[in-house]
């Protein structure tokens, strides 16, 4: 399940990039005078050729002290002409457009990520840690994933505990992280396990899917204390194949009493996001009912009625006539 990071992205953004962007902000804020005279000798001359009086110099105090000295801001002296280029360029830039960029730089990036960590840890502004979360949610450095764990152990605060425990599930996979990851799927605690879930996926996983982990998701996915619990642990079973898991899913998909819980359990099939899985006929024919259920949200029933159609192909006799025509008809592509 992806996040939104459209908008929070501005307020990460400007802390990463305030040090040259004050730089040019500090420029365009200036005003500066057209043309002004080069000097007072200048000046009086052009007062004297006009026929203008000359005005009467002010009192000023010997002990007087001279005005203050305002130094224009300056950028880092290290910044590329990218780095500066970027700055300047920096308003423009739409949210959706810096989230995006954002995201992208920090997936890859070590020591970037380092310092959206220590940012995260600095910084009490729910929206600059909803930004930061999403954007460590693929560490490879293994010191900061011990930093990250550390803090995740110690920390209190609910803002910040709650963006730790979204970058621990995003980042279960890793055998640092995992027993973490596990301990607050395993836990009570509904709103850690929404965040730590909203990246977590078995699909993740290398090997196969560890049996503790499909063991919490399918508790989570029947019986979690919240709606989105219950969805997103059934969405994170995306890359379970055992029968007994298979069969599980297509009874989420079948009769659980909550729509997003059986669109979820839908998308993590085998059929959806594979080819040649095993028990696809079975798959098909579940996706199929629920098309075909005129009780069910309409969002859900298109999608399935999608996902049968490309089955249908493969099986012939798997629906009838009157079926595959009612399928038709739902399906987005055959709009």
């Amino acid at each position: 399940m992806s996040y939104d990071r459209t908008r929070p992205a501005l307020t990460l953004a400007v802390a990463l990039a305030a040090g040259v962007g004050g730089y040019f902000a500090g420029r365009a804020g200036r005003t500066i005078e057209s043309n002004p005279p080069h000097s007072k000798t200048e000046a009086s001359a052009a007062q004297d050729a006009a026929g203008e009086p000359r005005a009467a110099a002010p009192e000023t105090k010997a002990d007087a002290p001279p005005p203050a000295k305002v130094d224009e801001p300056k950028p880092p002296a290290a910044a590329s002409p990218r780095a500066r280029l970027f700055a300047a360029l920096f308003p423009a830039f739409s949210d959706k457009k810096l989230g995006d960029m954002l995201w992208r730089a920090c997936l890859d990036d070590p020591a970037l990520q380092r310092r959206l960590f220590e940012l995260l840890l600095a910084e009490n502004d729910p929206e600059l840690l909803d930004a930061a979360q999403d954007m460590l949610i693929a560490i490879r450095d293994p010191a900061l994933l011990k930093d990250i764990l550390a803090a995740w152990e110690n920390e209190t605060l609910p803002a910040r505990r709650n963006a730790l425990a979204y970058i621990v599930g995003a980042n279960g996979k890793n055998p640092v992280m995992a027993p973490a990851a596990l301990s607050i799927l395993s836990g009570g605690d509904s709103p850690l396990q929404e965040r730590a879930l909203t990246r977590f996926c078995l699909q993740n996983f290398e090997a196969d899917p560890p049996a503790d982990f499909v063991k919490a998701l399918r508790l989570l996915a029947q019986h979690g204390g919240t709606e989105t619990v219950r969805s997103r642990a059934a969405g994170a079973m995306r890359g379970a194949e055992e029968e007994e898991d298979v069969r599980f899913l297509i009874s989420l998909v079948k009769s659980d009493s909550s729509d997003e819980v059986r669109f979820q359990a839908m998308q993590a099939l085998p059929i959806y996001w594979s080819t040649g899985s095993e028990f696809e006929e079975d798959q098909a024919r579940a996706v199929g009912e629920v098309a075909l259920d005129p009780a069910r949200a309409e969002k859900l029933r298109r999608e399935c009625a999608d996902q049968a159609l490309d089955e249908a192909d493969h099986f012939p006799g798997l629906f009838t006539a009157a079926e595959l025509a009612k399928l038709k008809e739902l399906s987005p592509r055959s709009r």
